[in-house]
């Protein structure tokens, strides 16, 4: 993934520790057919692939979401997630001509902790 810039927001519940612990803060993965420079063709339905990560011991997702946008984020669209064994995946359709496609994604689990994951220009669409 490409990637030009990225935000996050986290909402996280911890209690007062000893010594140092890792924040539980939802991470949200995702791959898919890219080529080496981080680009999918043009005019193609493409699945990606997502995985959640720094879910508590104990909690399970609750909900996930992504939104695309071909318009550097002025817009977006919600794609569709689907659940395949214990995977997940979303299909994008990429625009028909060259450009880029954003990403947004919204992950929660069952202690209350949540992350919503923006990134600008996630992937380069090449080709027709």
């Amino acid at each position: 993934m490409l990637g030009t810039r990225s935000s996050a927001t986290w909402s996280f519940f911890s209690a007062k520790q000893r010594g140092t612990a890792a924040l539980p803060l939802l991470t949200v993965r995702t791959g898919g057919p890219f080529s080496s420079s981080g680009a999918l063709p043009a005019g193609k339905t493409v699945p990606l692939r997502l995985s959640v990560g720094e879910i508590p011991p104990g909690a399970r997702l609750t909900s996930l979401t992504v939104s695309a946008s071909s318009d550097g984020g002025t817009t977006w669209r919600r794609l569709h997630v689907y659940r395949v064994g214990q995977r997940r995946l979303a299909l994008v359709t990429t625009p028909g001509s060259g450009g880029y496609v954003s990403l947004r994604t919204s992950a929660a689990d069952s202690a209350g902790d949540t992350a919503v994951i923006t990134t600008i220009r996630a992937f380069a669409i090449t080709g027709s």
